[in-house]
């Protein structure tokens, strides 16, 4: 096997046919390793970045491994991220063949080792069950140490493991989750919610449709006028490049994944959305917003138990992943977490260590006068 590191959006574009099929074989990987939306990403954010997309190859024809990762030098200091970092993909991992992943992580931490242009690697929200087996693997039998800190260990990287916010799924076929959930929020109750709707509006619909750019230019207009379209937390289409990174994965045809928008119309105007991605037997919900006019009748509440209810009855949705974030609403749910970390690798290089003890510095100094402000105000 041999390693292959891409520098060129247009040789990653040609590798679209061998992505695909390694993603087929796969053990683990997610929408946001497949190839659409990371060409997507790359067009709206990849400007002042290098692509530094890491294959392995088994053969000439037969990719084994992929980690698409970009450089980008900042205060001095190069560091390697996975494309979607930092706020837009929720999970980033490694794509390996399922018959070699121990040999494709191993050689992929091979190549971090040698690889002397970058300082420091941050390689986020990665996912637990994306890296190998540790029990069947003789190597790392009786040892307590993480996987992935072992590889770094040994191609010589120091490293420090913390760990990520989970992402939060429904498990729609699980007979528990749907039957036994006391003090929760019942599903059934979206019917007589809708009844209520009705009486204060003349109309209150919920659709569910296609991302298009008809969708996107709504969307858009209630984010600009509320500013009430979240994601993790924050504003998510008046952030830069927001709307545009939707458009364009609107604008052309996904193979790996599909976008779909729900809505919750009342008098014809759109007081909630809530837009997701349909991932093989999965549905993803990435962003959601709401009219602030109509808080008092928890538009994206009602919303969000319709799209669940919806995604019950369609049989062919196994799961709801409602992404990162502890949001309080999502509690409610009482979803199941998939347990993910966030590793940072440094180089050796007296660089790097001086890089990391100015950052400490920097950070404790910070902390200081946060303090003093404090003591000021009280």
């Amino acid at each position: 096997m041999h390693t292959v590191v891409i520098s060129d959006f247009q040789a990653l574009l040609n590798l679209k046919k061998a992505w695909l099929a390694l993603m087929e074989q796969s053990a683990w990987c997610s929408v946001f390793s497949s190839p659409e939306w990371n060409y997507s990403w790359w067009r709206v954010y990849g400007n002042g970045k290098q692509l530094c997309v890491w294959t392995l190859w088994s053969s000439p024809e037969n990719l084994a491994g992929i980690y698409p990762l970009f450089m980008e030098k900042k205060q001095g200091v190069r560091w390697l991220c996975p494309l979607g970092y930092p706020r837009h993909a929720d999970t980033s991992g490694l794509v390996a063949d399922s018959t070699r992943t121990m040999d494709v992580h191993a050689a992929f931490f091979s190549w971090l080792g040698s690889q002397g242009g970058w300082d420091v690697a941050r390689l986020s929200n990665v996912p637990v069950e994306s890296l190998p087996d540790q029990q069947s693997s003789a190597m790392w039998q009786g040892t307590t140490e993480d996987m992935w800190s072992g590889f770094a260990r040994k191609a010589g990287l120091k490293s420090k493991t913390v760990p990520a916010e989970p992402c939060m799924i429904i498990p729609l076929r699980d007979s528990n989750f749907m039957d036994d959930r006391p003090g929760k929020v019942e599903f059934h109750t979206c019917k007589r919610k809708l009844k209520e709707l009705n009486r204060h509006f003349r109309d209150a619909a919920v659709n569910h449709t296609p991302l298009d750019q008809a969708c996107i230019d709504e969307v858009v207009k209630l984010s600009a006028e509320k500013s009430k379209a979240y994601r993790e937390g924050k504003s998510f289409f008046n952030a830069p490049g927001a709307e545009t990174f939707m458009r364009d994965m609107a604008g052309h045809e996904q193979q790996s994944f599909s976008l779909r928008l729900f809505t919750l119309h009342l008098n014809e105007r759109l007081a909630a959305f809530e837009l997701t991605y349909v991932w093989r037997n999965s549905l993803l919900v990435y962003a959601r917003g709401f009219d602030h006019d109509f808080a008092k009748y928890s538009p994206g509440m009602y919303l969000l138990c319709n799209l669940i209810n919806s995604s019950f009855d369609s049989k062919k949705i196994c799961c709801v992943n409602m992404l990162l974030g502890g949001e309080a609403y999502k509690d409610a749910f009482s979803p199941i977490t998939s347990e993910q970390k966030t590793y940072t690798f440094i180089n050796k290089t007296a660089f790097a260590y001086f890089y990391m003890l100015n950052t400490c510095i920097r950070n404790a100094i910070k902390k200081v006068f946060k303090s003093l402000i404090k003591k000021q105000n009280h």
